[in-house]
């Protein structure tokens, strides 16, 4: 099971040849300084407090390669120890990386507000998929706002949340604030650069770093939204794209914005008299109804799509004349529950129609996010970040 409710086990090794980061109260020792393709860095962080016992808190280091692209990790910080590895794979670009360490006050929590239903009911929070699924039960206050601790997230997961009333079954619509998602201002912070290269120079040596220069913005290197809103900016002022065309540009795949049936752009003004997406949807896909595909095989006579009873049987799809469409979201299996949020609970729906006879229509929701709406909107299904893996490996981009 990927959440525990637990202490946390860290690596633990002794690691020789170690260079000094960053000295003072918060220290941060790496393995090497010179990597090549296939190596390891390892590196170990200290952050002391006079005598004080610390109580748990996250290390996070931000990476910034040559090209200005960046990666976010973090690890637990316990008793004011963390140590991790990092691999540094053959397709990286060469030259200079610089490395910001960050210690984040506090652990892991999640802090909500129930947004729908309206009347505060108790609801689950659904870690995972599948099989893997952990059902968490939340009780919010008379206000709705509610808080999720002491679950240690091994890396991360989907987050739903969902009615736990036998009487009003369906989704639940939050907003949600995570303390590993969050910007924050650093308790402590270092830099540091290693150099990236198949073959070093003789008399290569990184740069030392100024906390000063490299951090002077720190709240926005430390920003979940650091990378998003460096490309947001660009599309924004070289392409002059706003509203509904700047969202696509960043989150909507281009094989969706081909020739669709219809847009709900739910960053528009003007979805006031429609209380759920499905009231929309109604009016674009004209007499629809709502089943599982094997209803609609044998109780409606909907043969064309007999091919896929074995594996879609009992999946829920809304139907017009003929065809059917079935529910994503963000580019997965979506309930159709979900059309029965408000229209401001998305960004924008897209409808496409089926390829051909006995191929499926797609019916895509996307979520209002950064920058779009700030700072926690509200929605049914979040992606929250767990922990790095102790040997985590740098992806290209």
């Amino acid at each position: 099971m990927l959440v525990r409710f637990c202490c946390l086990l860290l690596l633990m090794q002794t690691l020789p040849g170690w260079l000094p980061a960053q000295q003072g109260r918060f220290q941060v020792a790496l393995s090497n300084n010179k990597l090549k393709p296939g190596d390891t860095l390892d590196i170990i962080a200290d952050y002391e407090v006079g005598d004080r016992q610390l109580p748990p808190a996250t290390f996070v280091v931000t990476i910034i390669g040559p090209q200005q692209q960046s990666w976010r990790l973090r690890w637990p910080l316990e008793k004011g120890h963390a140590e991790a590895s990092v691999v540094w794979p053959a397709d990286l670009p060469e030259g200079a990386y610089n490395l910001l360490f960050a210690v984040q006050p506090r652990f892991f929590k999640l802090f909500g507000k129930l947004i729908y239903p309206t009347k505060p009911a108790n609801i689950l929070a659904l870690f995972g998929e599948g099989e893997d699924m952990q059902a968490i039960p939340v009780k919010p206050d008379k206000q709705g706002q509610f808080t999720i601790d002491k679950v240690y997230l091994e890396k991360s997961l989907p987050l739903t949340f969902a009615s736990d009333s036998e009487r009003e079954p369906g989704p639940a619509l939050v907003q949600l604030d995570a303390w590993l998602d969050s910007s924050f201002s650093p308790a402590a912070t270092g830099a540091s650069q290693v150099l990236f290269a198949s073959q070093h120079a003789p008399d290569a040596t990184p740069q030392r770093l100024s906390k000063k220069v490299v951090l002077a913005d720190a709240d926005d290197v430390f920003s979940p939204y650091y990378q998003l809103r460096r490309r947001w900016r660009q599309l924004r002022d070289s392409a002059g794209l706003s509203g509904l065309a700047l969202y696509d540009s960043l989150f909507v795949p281009d094989s969706l914005r081909r020739k669709p049936l219809a847009v709900m752009n739910g960053l528009a003004d003007t979805l006031g008299t429609y209380s759920a997406v499905y009231e929309w949807l109604a009016g674009q896909l004209k007499d629809m109804t709502i089943g599982t595909l094997d209803d609609m095989l044998y109780e409606q006579g909907i043969r064309r799509y007999r091919a896929w009873a074995n594996t879609l049987g009992g999946e829920r799809m809304v139907r017009m004349g003929e065809q059917l469409y079935r529910v994503f979201y963000w580019g997965r299996y979506g309930s159709v529950e979900t059309l029965l949020l408000p229209p401001t609970a998305y960004a924008a729906v897209y409808i496409q129609a089926p390829a051909g006879p006995g191929s499926f229509g797609q019916i895509s929701l996307f979520d209002r996010r950064y920058p779009f709406e700030e700072p926690f909107p509200a929605r049914n299904a979040f992606l929250v970040n767990g922990y790095s893996p102790a040997i985590a490996v740098l992806a290209g981009q």
